[in-house]
């Protein structure tokens, strides 16, 4: 039988029984991590739940909880289960959003598996000298990441990041890009995140032509998705659509290339999921090739990326995307110069979007 409590309200005394006891408690808890580090995250965050009627509290040590009303939030738990949908939030760290089954019958408070928070890629750059008293640059020299973070894992460095997101297990071609046919040109410029490009002509190209955009420190890969059928005649300028827009920008008077892939080399895999802007990814092999090929399960997916920076006249680097591990190893190679004695170390500094590492070759 419910209890009873009495009440006075204007000068009149009130027996209330109460027909409803419900209790505001915490029904799911959890822990937030950095994925990097395996550290508590370096700054706040905060923790939502698609659920009704309930709030989310973030504490001390990376823990947090949900709270609410076990009665309403989870109206039949002791005969259903229920799929809750996770968003957390954090200065420096892409959204990490999950959905996590809580079993029918289940005791509450429900600890959720962690959160693990990925943190934004930073940029990698620096400059290639030779080992002289004047320093002079070194032009052309290849920078890569090798190595791996863990058992069966392999990092390799893109010249120009994802514009896809890529599940795990994804197959990944090794390639050469071989130009076909003579180079176009840009009309107009073309800013990063466009799409449609006008050149000075479209002879030879067809939708699911790979084309390159401007130089090899660079190297931007673009598959066509359509051609513009005015005006009829290709040797005049028109338009056509990539699949994925730019991640650089180009000036108007770039060049254009139509490129062949030719595929070489036993198919590997991601180990790990890849994202849209990741500039290194993590495979369960190593390869030597020069480019791959993103074979994602969806065509409208798939892609092409050269692998690592190459410098310019005047020795300076630069990787984008930079991220998922906590260090990473170098290497460094030119025609014409010593192999470095071994890859360098570089633990990934993610409070500085941009962190600077040079390296110096010397001749035989």
């Amino acid at each position: 039988m419910a209890g009873s409590h009495q009440i006075q309200a204007s000068n009149r005394i009130y027996t209330v029984v109460d027909d409803l006891s419900r209790a505001y408690r915490v029904l799911l808890k959890g822990q937030v991590r950095d994925e990097a580090t395996g550290e508590l995250p370096r700054t706040g965050f905060s923790v939502i739940a698609q659920l009704n009627g309930v709030k989310g509290r973030a504490l001390e040590g990376g823990l947090f909880y949900l709270a609410g009303y076990a009665e309403q939030v989870f109206p039949d738990l002791k005969n259903s289960s229920y799929n809750v949908t996770l968003s957390v939030n954090a200065p420096g760290y892409r959204e990490a959003t999950s959905t996590v089954l809580v079993p029918a019958n289940t005791t509450l408070p429900f600890d959720l598996p962690p959160v693990q928070l990925r943190p934004l890629p930073i940029r990698l750059q620096g400059r290639v000298i030779e080992d002289k008293s004047n320093r002079p640059p070194v032009e052309n020299a290849l920078v890569k990441i090798v190595g791996g973070p863990g058992p069966g894992e392999k990092t390799v460095s893109l010249r120009t990041p994802l514009h896809f997101n890529h599940i795990n297990g994804t197959a990944i071609q090794g390639c050469q890009l071989n130009p076909s046919g003579t180079a176009k040109k840009l009309i107009d410029a073309a800013p990063a995140g466009q799409k449609i490009l006008t050149l000075n002509n479209r002879t030879g190209l067809a939708a699911n032509d790979l084309i390159y955009f401007g130089s090899d420190i660079s190297a931007e890969y673009g598959l066509i998705e359509s051609i513009d059928p005015l005006p009829a005649d290709p040797n005049q300028p028109g338009r056509i659509r990539v699949r994925s827009g730019l991640y650089h920008s180009f000036a108007a008077t770039t060049a254009v290339q139509k490129v062949i892939p030719n595929l070489a080399g036993p198919a590997i895999h991601l180990a790990r999921e890849a994202n849209a802007g990741d500039g290194l990814i993590i495979l369960d092999a190593a390869t030597n090739a020069v480019a791959l090929r993103i074979e994602d399960a969806l065509s409208q997916l798939v892609e092409y990326v050269a692998l690592g920076a190459l410098t310019d006249a005047d020795g300076y680097f630069h990787l984008d995307g930079i991220g998922r591990v906590r260090t990473i190893e170098l290497d460094v190679s030119a025609t014409g110069f010593n192999p470095l004695p071994g890859p360098a170390a570089w633990t990934i500094d993610y409070k500085q979007p941009v962190n600077t590492i040079n390296f110096r070759l010397s001749k035989p």
